[in-house]
């Protein structure tokens, strides 16, 4: 019987385990330190690029000087940079992990003007217009991958207010108007500030103007925001002045009166912060105010009998504003009028002792109950020289303010000693022709 070398029998088998089963070759690991596998082939890096804002905004263009250029704490570079555009390609990926740099095209000309080792820039625009920017991201096998975005640069709004009327009295409405505003690519909304507080409160949409009314008196603050339609926004202010309504008042003398004297009307006391360009009288009592005495705040009038009549002043100032004062006149018969041989001794009050900004001191001046008139003057004086004088006219019962215009050297002498003794003198005749005279002493202040 035959049997086979064990030697002849194991070459087969190891043979066979080289190949094996299929008759293929397996792989064998190359270990060898001094004969290394070649490397794997390099992949191309994968560029990503995100643009903010966009759209952007045309940057404003400066002339830098020598002064501008040492402004304290980076404030120049903190200018130039206003309205910059961020360009970020940290979203940028390597499979080997190798971006060594990235070239920058942001002026959209075909060329890679900037290089850098890190992923972010940033860059101001001058001119509007649609820029195609680029990216392109290298590895340091010098494979690459470009991104490419379109950013739009466009200019801010440019927002105006108006104010009509811009002086207005309180309880009437100012008309505000944006119509001066203008946008490259169409406003979208006009939003107002109409209280003064910083937020926009009122919404017009596409409307350019609102009403404003006002319920309180002085300088009101007012804004517009104006937003175009690509979200950039302008805002724009003014002032209204809010002056307080007009009070008319005035004085009828004499008061009473007898039938076929002549009665002086006189508005001079109605109290205004703005000019009256109306004074309108109802002297008569039927309701019509039929005598118009324009910017004059003085009419007069007789009457033919006795009786209790109803007069009325309306005055009317600068905005527009009015107001009515109503008074009772009796007229008596002549043969009624007493006997009157007391002389009108005038009382004088100083409302305040402080000179006002227009060299003027008031002083509150009474007539006497039971007069019917004191026409008169009151006089201020100074170590015997006058220093100013005011007339007045006034009826029985009635208080007036007058206020005295000083004299140059007078206010000079207030404003440098800030203080002014004066002696007041005011005589006065009442309507039966008896003349009274009153004095007092008076410091007026600065």
């Amino acid at each position: 019987m035959f049997r086979p070398d064990r030697r002849t029998a194991v070459l087969p088998l190891t043979a066979a385990i080289l190949l094996g089963t299929a008759g293929s070759a397996l792989a064998i690991p190359n270990t060898d330190p001094n004969n290394p596998p070649p490397p794997p082939p390099n992949q191309a890096p994968t560029a990503a690029l995100n643009v903010t804002p966009n759209p952007g905004l045309v940057a404003p263009q400066l002339q830098v000087t020598a002064i501008s250029a040492r402004i304290p704490g980076g404030g120049l570079d903190n200018v130039l940079n206003r309205n910059a555009v961020s360009f970020d390609a940290s979203g940028s990926s390597d499979p080997d992990g190798s971006i060594s740099k990235y070239l920058w095209d942001l002026d959209g000309n075909g060329s890679f003007e900037k290089t850098t080792t890190t992923p972010k820039v940033s860059r101001s625009y001058t001119q509007p217009g649609d820029f195609v920017v680029k990216v392109r991201v290298l590895d340091n096998g010098n494979k690459f991958d470009t991104a490419t975005k379109t950013l739009k640069i466009h200019r801010a709004p440019v927002a105006k207010i108006a104010a009509a009327p811009q002086d207005i009295t309180v309880g009437k409405a100012s008309t505000l108007s944006a119509a001066g505003s203008t946008d490259d690519n169409g406003i979208a909304k006009y939003e107002w500030d109409l209280d003064g507080n910083g937020t926009f409160e009122t919404n017009t949409a596409t409307s350019q103007t609102v009403q404003a009314p006002f319920t309180t008196v002085g300088p009101k603050t007012v804004r517009v925001k104006v937003t175009d339609v690509l979200n950039a926004a302008s805002v724009a202010q003014t002032t209204v002045n809010v002056h307080p309504a007009p009070d008319a008042a005035f004085n009828a003398s004499p008061s009473p009166a007898l039938v076929g004297e002549q009665v002086v009307f006189d508005g001079a006391p109605s109290i205004r912060t703005e000019p009256i360009s109306r004074f309108e009288w109802d002297l008569d009592g039927n309701g019509t105010f039929e005598t118009d005495t324009g910017a004059r705040p003085v009419a007069s009038r007789a009457y033919n009998a006795p009786g209790v009549v109803t007069t009325s002043l309306r005055i009317t100032d600068a905005q527009g504003s009015q107001n009515v004062e109503t008074q009772q006149l009796q007229v008596l018969a002549r043969a009624a009028a007493p006997r009157d041989t007391v002389a009108p001794i005038v009382r004088v009050a100083a409302v305040s002792s402080r000179m006002s900004s227009t060299g003027r001191a008031t002083l509150r001046v009474t007539c006497p109950t039971g007069e019917r008139l004191c026409a008169g003057r009151v006089s201020l004086s100074s170590k015997g020289r006058s220093v100013g004088a005011k007339q007045f006219r006034l009826a029985g019962g009635q208080r007036s303010q007058v206020r005295v215009l000083l004299s140059s050297s007078a206010q000079r002498k207030v404003k440098s000693n800030r203080r002014l003794p004066v002696r007041i003198t005011a005589s006065a005749r009442d309507a039966a022709g008896n003349q009274g005279v009153s004095r007092r002493n008076l410091t007026i202040r600065k």
